[in-house]
């Protein structure tokens, strides 16, 4: 067994701290590993040595395809780790949580199972994305996936272009078109992602991204979900790195006292 490790670089801020932070984590599984680094950067630079010109087409997704690409064969039981170069400074990262990834990895590493494991989260209602059914889904700012799996969607992440566009139409300052493929629940979740009603709620960048990003955006989160569908409709399995219920209402607690005028 082999892990095979694709660090995707778009912000040059958070490269090398980034980059030793995922070596860190893939070095603590204590198997045979090998790092990939994908640039997705419009400069088309980077600092490191050795690494991959990246197609930021469909952004992250694009960009891993380009480092599997690389790879010219691999086994089932071979383990693939994906990262995104945010993935320790855009949410709460710490001890806990790499503990919590590390035990989620080598679950699904010992498993002996095909399937994902990575965060899970729901929208509490069965959702149907292209002919594929799932409750759950894992986010992919850092996620792992058995050499299997991939081989089943034909050794890519990134769904073609054409499908993309056939399921979301466009995307203005207030709402987005949908096409053919996504079912209703999933497309109310979208939208209350990129179109939030709170500052406090959904995507960081909700207000500020202009229609364009936000077409993306909506087409990458298609693309995530996808993989977590197509995954289940499998029997593949789904090893969550969560956190338990009694943390996740301490941290919430936590955010809610740091705001001011919270009484």
């Amino acid at each position: 067994m082999k892990i095979y490790a694709i660090f995707l670089s778009f912000y040059k801020d958070y490269e090398e701290s980034g980059i030793n932070e995922f070596t860190s984590l893939v070095e603590s599984l204590g198997l045979e590993y090998e790092l990939f680094i994908v640039s997705n950067r419009i400069d088309n630079s980077l600092s490191q040595n050795n690494f991959i010109l990246g197609d930021n087409s469909n952004w992250e997704f694009s960009g891993w395809d380009k480092g599997i690409a690389k790879i010219s064969s691999f086994a089932d039981e071979d383990i693939f780790i994906f990262c995104n170069d945010t993935f320790c400074f855009h949410r709460q990262w710490g001890v806990a949580e790499r503990r919590r990834f590390l035990k989620a990895f080598t679950r699904l590493i010992n498993s002996g199972e095909q399937g994902m494991s990575g965060e899970v989260n729901n929208v509490n209602k069965t959702f149907n994305l292209f002919g594929h059914s799932t409750d759950r889904w894992i986010s992919t700012y850092l996620f792992a996936m058995t050499g299997g799996l991939l081989k089943k969607n034909k050794n890519k992440l990134s769904l073609p272009e054409s499908q993309l566009e056939n399921a979301v139409i466009s995307a203005d300052q207030d709402k987005a078109v949908w096409g053919v493929g996504v079912c209703e629940t999933l497309t109310a979740h979208i939208q209350d992602w990129l179109y939030p009603d709170s500052i406090n709620s959904g995507w960081y960048k909700a207000k500020d991204a202009p229609p364009a990003i936000k077409l993306r955006k909506a087409k990458t989160i298609l693309n995530e979900k996808y993989l977590s569908a197509f995954c289940t409709s499998f029997n593949g399995m789904l090893f969550p790195a969560n956190s338990n219920l009694l943390f996740r209402a301490f941290k919430r607690l936590q955010n809610i006292l740091k705001k001011p005028n919270h009484f």
